[in-house]
């Protein structure tokens, strides 16, 4: 039996807590490094800003296909970043999946941060 003007208690789960968005934080720097781990679980697009001190922010975009490993992933994204903000920055790809990003012909400080969320399976950390 139900009484009049009393609402039912019903258990409500919390939102789910979002995935933290990479970023080497707000400074500008003159390098960093950035650090890519595991293998994707499924195929995705992996995006970094780069803002160089007084210039035009760069949006990197790259489709990463299901199951890549952060050497490959990291060979791809160094390309795309060469081809973006070479030659003002030099961009470096190691046999681990580190890629490295310094002055090139420019001598301005720069920011880089990821875009969105990783790729899943795929972690970005910067150095």
């Amino acid at each position: 039996m139900a009484l009049a003007g009393v609402a039912r208690a019903e258990a409500v789960a919390p939102p789910p807590t979002p995935v933290p968005i990479a970023t080497h934080g707000t400074s500008q720097v003159s390098s960093i490094g950035i650090v890519l781990i595991g293998t994707t679980a499924a195929a995705g697009e992996l995006r970094l800003v780069f803002t160089p001190q007084g210039g035009e922010t760069v949006e990197i975009r790259m489709l990463v296909p299901a199951s890549m490993n952060a050497l490959a992933a990291a060979q791809k994204l160094g390309a795309a970043l060469t081809q973006a903000i070479a030659p003002d920055y030099a961009v470096t790809v190691a046999d681990e999946g580190r890629i490295a990003i310094t002055y090139g012909q420019k001598q301005r400080p720069f920011r880089v941060k990821l875009a969105a969320d990783p790729v899943p399976g795929l972690s970005v950390r910067f150095d």
